[in-house]
């Protein structure tokens, strides 16, 4: 059967097709991740592996705020992004941007695990010099940087 014979059939699978080539990446990625982390010396990328898997050699636990904050906030992406895709099936709005509300939905998600999330307490002298027993969340420069990127897909 032709897509010619179904309204719309064609906009869907040119739209399944396209959702195979793309994806959302969440974090620190390339493009904003080499940004300096200001007066540490590393980016953020840099940061958020270091406090993502933990420095043994500086006493610092792991804390995997990215993967947990995806993980908790997995039915709002979901939900945004079938959203979403229902839309581009339409022809509403694109398939990068049903992907990309997704990945907004993601950022809030992590940031959110930064703000709230159960992690291992802040060491004694840590609270001391920043005034907060709160981990991961010194200015709050890191967790402001966080973003999502729409991108083509790597192949599996």
């Amino acid at each position: 059967m032709s897509g010619s014979n179904f309204p719309g059939l064609d906009r869907l699978i040119e739209m399944l097709e396209r959702t195979t080539k793309r994806e959302v990446v969440v974090g620190y990625p390339a493009a904003t991740g080499a940004e300096q982390h200001p007066g540490s010396g590393i980016t953020n990328a840099q940061l958020a592996a270091r406090l993502s898997f933990g420095d043994p050699e500086k006493g610092l636990e792991a804390r995997p705020f990215i993967p947990q904050g995806i993980e908790n906030g997995q039915k709002q992406i979901r939900d945004v992004l079938a959203h979403g895709l229902r839309r581009a099936a339409r022809g509403d709005v694109s398939v990068d941007s049903a992907y990309e509300a997704a990945g907004l939905a993601a950022v809030a998600a992590v940031q959110r695990e930064v703000r709230k999330g159960n992690f291992a307490p802040n060491k004694p002298e840590t609270i001391a010099r920043k005034g907060s027993s709160r981990p991961l969340i010194d200015e709050g420069n890191l967790i402001q940087s966080t973003t999502s990127e729409v991108r083509d897909a790597r192949s599996q």
